[in-house]
């Protein structure tokens, strides 16, 4: 099992009728490819996790990068995983206001945030929690 997490901002503000549209494409493709996630929108910024068979994982985000609905793409996570985390979703969504972010330990906003160099599993760990808190809130 795979997961791959990256972050981008959308070309254009997306409009709620455009988010569903997104979500609804987005569900049947990754069931097709039995891939598994959530994705996270606020403000424009984008945070999706992707799970699944790496090779399924890594052709879906290659259609990401080439989305020209995103700019900025860039890929915090890329490694094996013992299991799927969002195992009953195909994409599970949230929107995500200001006060939301109140509720994310270590939380720290996206633009003061640079990746740092080698592995970043540590912050996989940080972001896989954020993602529960977003998604599961009866877990934390």
């Amino acid at each position: 099992m795979h997961h791959l997490i990256y972050v981008s901002t959308a070309a254009q503000p997306l409009s709620a009728e455009e988010l569903q549209a997104i979500l609804l494409h987005a569900r049947h493709k990754n069931a097709r490819y039995h891939i598994t996630g959530v994705m996270l929108y606020h403000e424009g910024r984008i945070m999706q996790l992707l799970e699944g068979e790496e090779a399924a994982v890594r052709y879906l985000y290659a259609q990401i990068e080439q989305d020209p609905r995103h700019v900025g793409v860039v890929k915090l996570a890329d490694e094996a995983i013992p299991a799927r985390n969002f195992a009953q979703w195909h994409m599970a969504y949230w929107e995500v206001t200001a006060t939301d972010f109140a509720y994310a330990a270590g939380y720290i906003p996206l633009q003061e945030w640079a990746p740092p160099p080698g592995r970043l599993s540590e912050q996989d760990t940080l972001l896989l929690e954020a993602l529960r808190a977003f998604v599961l809130p009866e877990m934390v």
